[in-house]
């Protein structure tokens, strides 16, 4: 499993990360500035004392969703999937000085928000139970329970 510190590492200003963590995937840094513009997803700052700095990140339930919808808007040049990460490489590249200013301007635990009745709603509904494990649905029913 990768760490923080390698989750928020990106290759170049092309390239998207998301990993799998738990039922739901995971974006960092500027991947999490390229899905919160593109999907309106909702971003959390958090402070890691492991790497002594703050990280960026959005979480939604389904990747191959999203990876399709890129693909047919021409976003995406190529692709490489596990099932515990993919790797995006785009066709234009990141801001990387408007990630920047995105990243500055928000508060730390902006958590806060995608805990509104409203978040937690959306994700209950993008959910997917009829194509999911039992254990998988126990374990979404628990990151919700988290969360509220």
């Amino acid at each position: 499993m990768a760490s923080i510190a390698d989750k928020i590492q990106h290759l170049s200003i092309y390239h998207l990360f998301m990993y799998k963590e738990g039922v739901f995937w995971v974006a960092y840094e500027q991947s999490a500035y390229f899905m919160a513009r593109y999907k309106g997803y909702k971003p959390t700052k958090k402070y890691y004392k492991i790497i002594k700095n703050s990280a960026v990140s959005v979480g939604f339930p389904n990747a191959d969703k999203l990876v399709n919808e890129l693909l047919i808007n021409n976003y995406i040049s190529e692709v490489h999937k596990t099932d515990t990460s993919i790797e995006i490489l785009l066709q234009e590249p990141i801001n990387k000085i408007a990630f920047e200013d995105w990243k500055e301007k928000l508060s730390e635990n902006v958590s806060s928000q995608s805990n509104s009745k409203e978040s937690i709603e959306a994700l209950v509904k993008a959910f997917p139970l009829a194509q999911k494990t039992p254990m998988e649905a126990f374990l979404f029913l628990k990151e919700i329970q988290e969360l509220i």
